[in-house]
């Protein structure tokens, strides 16, 4: 009789130490996993094509920014999307999204009215 309990608790505990030893299996599995689809996606988030996308995104809303009187809101953003053409090596959007920021920076006045008495 004692034997029998002997024996039953040390299949306990192996079946014990299995299912231990299979969760933290497959915890190290499921972290290892999603570690690596985080290292794709932030690989993918850093190639010239989605530092461009990003930039063109932050271009436009700094124009929509501009057209809606919102000036600090657009040279911020036009601030940033230059820089991120500039690090993503595309020198013709970050020289146009200085030329939107100078837009911003130094609004047109309009042309002073023409004299009518004809001096």
């Amino acid at each position: 009789m004692f034997q029998d309990k002997k024996k039953t608790i040390i299949t306990s505990i192996i079946i014990l130490a299995f299912v231990i030893i299979a969760a933290i299996t497959v915890t190290a599995v499921t972290t290892k996993v999603n570690n690596d689809k985080k290292q794709k996606e932030a690989a993918a988030q850093n190639t010239p094509a989605a530092k461009k996308k990003t930039a063109d995104t932050k271009k436009e809303e700094g124009i929509k920014a501009a057209q809606s009187g919102d000036s600090d809101k657009a040279k911020q953003l036009l601030q940033e999307a230059k820089s991120e053409y500039k690090a993503a090596g595309d020198t013709d959007n970050a020289v146009d999204a200085d030329a939107q920021l100078y837009f911003v920076e130094h609004p047109s006045t309009p042309p002073a009215a023409t004299s009518t008495t004809g001096n």
